[in-house]
């Protein structure tokens, strides 16, 4: 199912009008609009908000999953990129834990790690991550 069709089902189901949910992601109606119907996709800083708002995941907005369920694991990165006088942020919020590191090399490094531990713990190995 295309991502428009997914954020209209759930909007429907929270009876929130376009307008309602464009007010709580900070855009309007007819931006929201254009992604339900296809015409547009949602940029990445838009993605964990209309998850947040829709009290689902990224992963099902995404067509990753087919749960609708809001996930357990959560990376976020905050602020929008037109805070610009502000520093970004890396956030990690699963279970059992709740992670602010800064968006710096320190910061990814302790990420990848992260991610790593997490990996192990599910028997997976882990992944290397590229610098970009």
């Amino acid at each position: 199912m295309p991502i428009g069709d997914r954020i209209k089902e759930l909007r429907t189901k929270l009876r929130l009008s376009q307008g309602e949910l464009g007010d709580k992601i900070d855009t309007d109606s007819s931006i929201v609009s254009r992604w339900e119907t296809n015409r547009v996709r949602p940029s990445h800083r838009y993605i964990a908000k209309l998850a947040k708002a829709l009290g689902t995941s990224a992963d099902y907005l995404l067509g990753d999953t087919d749960d609708p369920s809001p996930s357990d694991n959560m990376l976020l990165l905050t602020p929008s990129v037109e805070d610009a006088d502000v520093p970004k942020r890396l956030i990690i919020k699963n279970r059992d834990m709740y992670v602010d590191l800064p968006e710096t090399a320190e910061g990814f490094e302790i990420l990848r790690k992260f991610f790593d531990m997490q990996a192990m713990k599910n028997g997976m190995s882990p992944t290397a991550v590229v610098a970009m």
